[in-house]
C-alpha cells in the first residue's frame, strides 16, 4: 500500500496487564481509535490468549489490548524522496544536500534563515527545511520536547 512502499498498512495490536500501570491509557485509547477509524477495523483482546493469538508471533503479553488493522507505518525515507522529486519537478526549488554544522537565526530568534557549513559558508534562504532526522538535536535544542532516535 502506498506508492514506492511509502505507508505499509500493518495493524498496531496495543496491550496492558489489567489493573496495572498503562491500562487506564490502553482502555482510553481503544474508545478513541474506535471512534476515528470505526469498530470494525478493532479487535478488543480481553485475555492472554486472545492477545498471543492476535500477535501472531507466538508470544504477546498483556491480558487486555487491541488491535487497530487501520493503523501503519511510514517509511520516512521513502516519503520524503517521493516529496522530492515532486517539488523538483516544479523547477521553483533549489535542494542542496551536505552537512550542516549550525544553523543562522532572525535577530529575534524566531526564523530560521539558513544554515553554516563545516567550511564555515553560510547559506541563507527564505525558507530553509531541516530534514535531519535522528541527528536533529545536533542542530536544534529539544529537551524536554522529544527525543530523536
Amino acid at each position: 500500500m502506498g506508492e514506492d512502499g511509502r505507508y505499509s498498512e500493518s495493524g498496531l495490536l496495543l496491550t496492558c496487564e489489567r489493573e496495572k500501570e498503562g491500562a487506564e491509557y490502553v482502555q482510553k485509547s481503544y474508545s478513541n481509535v474506535r471512534e476515528i477509524f470505526g469498530a470494525e477495523n478493532m479487535v478488543e483482546c480481553t485475555t492472554n490468549d486472545e492477545v498471543k493469538r492476535l500477535a501472531g508471533t507466538g508470544g504477546g503479553s498483556g491480558s487486555y489490548g487491541y488491535l487497530n488493522k487501520a493503523s501503519g507505518w511510514a517509511d520516512a525515507e521513502a516519503v520524503m524522496v517521493f516529496l522530492r522529486r515532486k517539488v523538483e519537478a516544479l523547477n521553483r526549488v533549489n535542494f542542496l544536500v551536505g552537512t550542516t554544522t549550525s544553523l543562522s537565526y532572525s535577530s529575534d530568534l524566531s526564523t530560521v534563515t539558513g544554515a553554516t557549513l563545516p567550511s564555515g559558508e553560510l547559506l541563507t534562504a527564505d525558507l530553509t527545511i531541516l530534514a535531519a532526522g535522528a541527528w536533529t538535536p545536533t542542530l536544534v535544542d529539544l529537551s524536554g520536547r522529544a527525543e530523536a532516535t
